[in-house]
């Protein structure tokens, strides 16, 4: 008997040590090589070309109500398209400039989260403009964009300081030298002051300075022969923070002006859209990962010719992911059969110490209850927007996690008093067994690797912490027990 309690005691154990890189893997396994997943399609032909130089411009965490107080932004919403576009989920960094980039949404190009490590594989349309010969700049004060799409570029201008500083003043100068076909301009400023104090006076000058660096960047242009497209990834949420579905996080704005670029305004799709409209503004193929129409509403003149080849393309590209979806339903439905045995066996466990031991066999269940009761009192939303630093995040949620469990252990001793050694183990027990199954079955359910088909945004969310929930009624358990073989053993010595 004591050795299967050792036995018990030294796999609750190991559950805990399991979870934990389980748990610190999960941002990083929801990634896909996309280069897997999109067939290589017949590339559509040239459109003919519209403007001497296009150019992308990406205000990262630009909300579009601080957007409509910028000067330079205002101005070039009068010379030509004011239009609100939508980001994809996750409303992320990385994500949204590969979106951006190939034209097509996370689920088809596989990056999902910012921990993207290098150049991303899926064709884009900065890569259709270098096997054309055609030259790509940019200039940026974040070197994410280089790290991601740099291997397209022929230039790119990576510096220190804030959007209007001299040194960016002088990159954005080089990066326009030459009137590339392609080019683009990242700024990063308003993203970081979003991060740090939220959106208020430190957020609005930052959107200040961005506005001043879209400002340096059209004394360069000739409006008349060029074209330019400002953008943002994502906003923020008030105290800042995105990555979840929020309006005010995944609502963008769109502002573009010069050659091709009609005026007037409206509600523009995803920004999956800049990918196509910017190679149907300088007479290339659209990127074979494109699955999005170019922004119709924004664009002056279109070629019928181009845009039939186009959705030959996207009907080609959506036959082969929704291939890809169909040989994963057998592996899909075979996880979600292990899922409902999963939640089978945790409700057996939970109801034999019920059975046991009363009111204490439900306190994992209270346990959860309270946790998302707390989140949900916190005001924090049940999305990725709730990690406004990952370092507050992590201390955030150990603190309450320390609490929660904490409260839980001094209950289960109250409520367990008076009962036997035996009866104590078993509720102990049970707990960790509940607190171990539920994110098994979670992500046997939702999907720990998600190839093509993402979970829910609130599903995303709750699966980060679903590992160290688990661990730490896990290693409750283990203490709890462990002291009470001691406890036990001590008794037995002393008579």
């Amino acid at each position: 008997m004591r050795r299967a309690v050792a036995q018990v005691q030294w796999l609750l154990l190991a559950i805990v040590v399991v979870l934990a890189p389980l748990s610190y893997g999960y941002v990083q396994a929801l990634n896909h090589d996309g280069a897997r997943v999109v067939s290589r399609t017949t590339p559509a032909r040239r459109p003919p070309l519209t403007a001497r130089s296009v150019w992308l411009v990406v205000l990262d965490g630009l909300r579009v109500d601080t957007s409509r107080t910028l000067p330079a932004l205002n101005r070039l919403r009068r010379q030509g398209f004011d239009g609100v576009s939508t980001a994809e989920i996750p409303s992320l960094s990385r994500p949204a400039y590969t979106s951006m980039a190939s034209g097509a949404p996370p689920s088809i190009h596989g990056i999902r989260t910012n921990s993207w490590p290098g150049a991303v594989r899926v064709d884009s349309v900065f890569a259709q403009a270098r096997a054309a010969s055609a030259q790509v700049n940019g200039a940026a004060n974040l070197s994410w964009w280089e790290g991601n799409h740099g291997h397209a570029f022929d230039a790119w201008h990576v510096v220190g300081g804030v959007a209007d500083s001299a040194q960016m003043t002088a990159a954005i100068r080089r990066a326009c030298a030459g009137f590339p076909r392609l080019g683009v301009v990242h700024l990063i400023d308003v993203d970081r002051e979003g991060h740090s104090h939220g959106v208020g006076p430190r957020y609005q000058r930052a959107a200040e300075r961005v506005d001043r660096g879209v400002a340096n960047l059209l004394s360069h242009l000739d409006l008349s022969r060029d074209a330019v497209i400002v953008t943002a990834d994502h906003g923020h949420r008030l105290h800042g923070g995105h990555g979840g579905p929020e309006p005010e996080v995944v609502r963008v704005p769109v502002v573009a002006a010069g050659q091709g670029i009609r005026r007037g305004s409206g509600r523009l799709p995803s920004i999956c859209g800049i990918a196509p409209s910017l190679a149907e503004l300088s007479g290339l193929p659209a990127p074979q990962s494109s699955t999005c129409d170019p922004f119709g509403a924004m664009l002056e003149r279109k070629d019928n010719v181009w845009r039939q080849r186009y959705h030959e393309q996207q009907t080609e590209l959506a036959a082969a992911a929704d291939a890809q979806v169909s040989s994963g339903n057998v592996w899909r439905l075979s996880r979600r059969a292990f899922a409902l045995l999963v939640v089978f066996v945790a409700g057996a466990v939970l109801w034999r110490g019920v059975r046991r031991v009363g009111v204490a066999g439900w306190l994992p269940v209270l346990y959860w209850v309270t946790t998302v009761a707390s989140q949900a009192a916190s005001g924090w939303p049940f999305s990725f927007s709730a990690i406004v630093t990952p370092r507050g995040f992590m201390l955030r949620t150990a603190l309450f996690s320390v609490l929660a469990l904490a409260a839980y252990w001094l209950a289960l001793l109250r409520l367990t008093r008076g009962k036997s050694a035996g009866e104590r183990q078993a509720a102990w027990r049970a707990a960790a067994w509940v607190g171990a199954l539920v994110p098994l079955g979670w992500w046997a359910w939702f999907g720990y690797r998600q190839p093509l088909q993402l979970a829910p945004p609130w599903a995303m969310y709750f699966a980060l912490f679903l590992g160290p929930w688990a661990g730490g009624f896990a290693f409750v358990a283990w203490c709890a027990d462990v002291a009470t073989a001691l406890r036990g053993s001590a008794h037995n010595k002393r008579a």
